[in-house]
């Protein structure tokens, strides 16, 4: 008796994407862990988070952190329907800009 699954395997992350938009979603991915990173030790150093949906998130939220890191998997989920959607140039775009946030945000804790 056959069952009604198919016994190929399910294809992976690898095999849904294109090697140019693994790239840029791992960019991405980095570029959000360095911004969570510089973003805690902003405010483990007393500094009040700028942006005011992240702040109205993390006054919501239980815990701080938990909602820095709800944020991101949300933005990672925006980040592949990006790629999904044939909107990677858009993702690239975010990927300089959060590069350049990362970058003010470590010449602005070294200057602390």
């Amino acid at each position: 008796m056959q069952s009604s699954r198919s016994s190929s395997p399910q294809p992976g992350f690898a095999a849904i994407f294109d090697a140019p938009s693994r790239r840029l979603l791992a960019q991405f991915s980095y570029l959000q862990l360095l911004d969570l990173l510089t973003t805690a030790a902003f405010l483990a150093t007393g500094v009040r988070e700028a942006n005011p949906l992240v702040r109205l998130a993390m006054a919501a939220a239980p815990s701080p952190f938990g909602a820095l890191v709800g944020l991101k998997i949300v933005t990672f989920a925006a980040a592949v329907y990006c790629v999904r959607s044939g909107r990677a140039r858009v993702l690239g775009r975010m990927n300089v800009l959060f590069a350049a946030l990362v970058v003010w945000n470590l010449i602005a804790l070294l200057g602390r």
